[in-house]
Formats: C-alpha cells, structure tokens, sequence
C-alpha cells in the first residue's frame, strides 16, 4: 500500500496546481454595444451544465456592462446571479458583497428582495455567521408585499433548519422539519425534496446516526439527479461517503467519492474533484481495495493530464502578454 499513499500525497500537490486554473477576471471589459442577454443566457447555461466557474466570469462581464450604462435592474440581476455563482465556488465573503449591491439596487429599482436576502442569509450561515443568517432569515417573509407563498416558506424553513443544525439544537431542527414535510406535500418539485433530505441528513447526524445520514445523502443526490442539478448531485454523493465513512461503512463510502469526484471533472471542476477522489483513496486504502485503489489510480492520472495541460497551456499565454 506504499504506492496507495504516495498517490494520495500526490494529489495535494495536484490540487494546489489546479487551484491555478481558471482564475476569474479582474475587472469585466466594457463594451459601447453591449449584449447583457446574451452574456447571461451564456452564463445560466454555463451554471446549469456545472460550469460554474465560466458562468460567474460570464455574469462578472454583464455586471461590468451593466455598471457602465448605470442600469439600476440589470447591476441587480448580474450581482445576484454571481453572487449566487460565488456561494457556489465557496467564496462567500465576496459573494456577500455582491449580493449587498445586489440588494441596493433591486431596492433602488423598486424590486422584491426577498430572494437576495436568502442568499444573504445562506453565505452569512455558510461563514459561520449564524445570528446574522437569522436575523436575514426573519426578516424574509415580512419583506414581501403580496405576502408570503409556499415557496418562499420552504426557503425560510429550509434556512432555519439549517441555522438550528449549525447550533446542534435538534429540538428545533425536528420543528423547523415537521414544517417543511408538511409543505413539502404540497410541491413536486425534485429539488424541493432534495433540500429537505438535506435537512434530514444534518439531522440523522446530530442524532449520531451518520449510517442514515448517508442514506438521506444518496436520496438527495438521486433527487438532484433528476432535476439535472448535477453540481449539487455531485456534492450531496460526497456528503453521502463522508457519512459512510464516519459510519465505518468503507466500501459504499469510496463509490459515493469516485461518482462525486468523477462527476465533478466531467463538469470542468479539477480542484473540487481532487479533493473528492483523495477522499476515495482514502476509504480505499482503509479497506485495502485493490480494485478501488485502481479504479481511483485510473481518474487521478486522467486527471493529471487534464490539469498539467491546462498549467501549461496558461503559462504559455501570461508569457506571450506584452
């Protein structure tokens, strides 16, 4: 297994060169005759294919357009839409920049904006700002003139379950549930279920039962599936093997990683499906599956030649600037 370990060594190193690629711009180029319609469409096709990365370098140039002709709805849209790219990406202290100018200017426009104000709530709870998610989080619900519906109830419901996990207070996690299940009844919707297995997951969690944690985990990533939400799917097939393997559960565990990190580069994400497939190696090292180890070995070569190319290929181009 010493060749086991050498990989996984390998692959931090891999990462933090991945972690090179694919940096977004600095500052948008403006254009007289700008096409904000066509820069977003790109950019929502970018975000639903995964591409996330692409997408917020899309949404940062319509931003930068829109900023240029001081269109008050259209700098709304972009820095909420890249807002929501950023929390994504895990940038979360950018993204609530963002989203405050986000918030400005719907409101100067004379807009809603109770959708910002969930991702405002989201990025603080994601940065460990969980008063102040809560504070956003109550104030969602009032802000909304025609008044609240089923959808924008789930959402709030959906952050405070979240909030009460983060503060490990199961009593009002179990609450904050009953409400969404109830709701839930209510809505098809796919990803609206695959939020509340979510919830259920953190929950078997805090109950110290990470075995059916990792079963609500794979339901939410099958949900995710059917909803092509395939960024999400991969990420809750993490959060699945993660839990699997706080359960002891090896070799369900490295599948839910290898689909996760596979998913993950297929989408043009190196650095997160690295860091997945070190996790694959891991579990496979643990149970000392060979099989596991290979079919891992196989995807982080892959890999490899995929990153050191895209090193290469940027280096050239930052040499060839005048």
């Amino acid at each position: 297994m010493k060749k086991m370990t050498r990989i996984v060594c390998l692959l931090s190193s891999l990462v933090a060169a991945a972690g090179l690629v694919g940096c977004m711009t600095s500052k948008p180029e403006v254009r007289v005759d700008s096409d904000m319609s066509r820069l977003t469409k790109s950019a929502a096709q970018l975000f639903e294919r995964g591409q996330v990365e692409s997408a917020a370098r899309q949404y940062s140039r319509a931003l930068g357009l829109a900023r240029a002709e001081d269109n008050s709805l259209e700098i709304a849209i972009s820095a909420y839409d890249l807002g929501a790219c950023l929390i994504a990406l895990e940038r979360y202290e950018t993204a609530q920049v963002f989203l405050g100018e986000a918030r400005g200017e719907f409101e100067r426009a004379g807009k809603p904006v109770a959708d910002v104000m969930i991702l405002q709530a989201k990025a603080a709870r994601l940065l460990g700002q969980t008063d102040a998610a809560a504070s956003i989080a109550a104030e969602i619900l009032p802000s909304l003139k025609s008044g609240a519906n089923d959808s924008y109830r789930m959402q709030v419901l959906l952050l405070e379950a979240h909030i009460a996990c983060d503060r490990k207070d199961t009593i009002a996690a179990k609450a904050s549930l009953t409400n969404l299940q109830q709701l839930e009844k209510k809505i098809s919707d796919p990803v609206v279920k695959a939020d509340v297995a979510g919830v259920m997951a953190r929950i078997q969690q805090l109950d110290n039962d990470p075995a059916k944690a990792a079963e609500e985990s794979d339901k939410q990533a099958e949900l995710y599936k059917q909803a092509k939400k395939y960024r999400d799917m991969a990420f809750s097939l993490g959060r699945a093997g993660q839990f699997y393997l706080d359960a002891g559960i090896l070799l369900p565990a490295g599948d839910r990683f290898y689909r996760s990190a596979r998913s993950l580069y297929a989408q043009g994400d190196d650095v997160a499906a690295l860091k997945m497939l070190e996790q694959s190696l891991n579990a496979a090292q643990k149970a000392q599956d060979q099989d596991a180890y290979l079919r891992d070995t196989r995807l982080f070569e892959e890999i490899k030649r995929a990153v050191q190319s895209n090193v290469g290929t940027n280096a050239v181009t930052e040499a060839k600037k005048p």
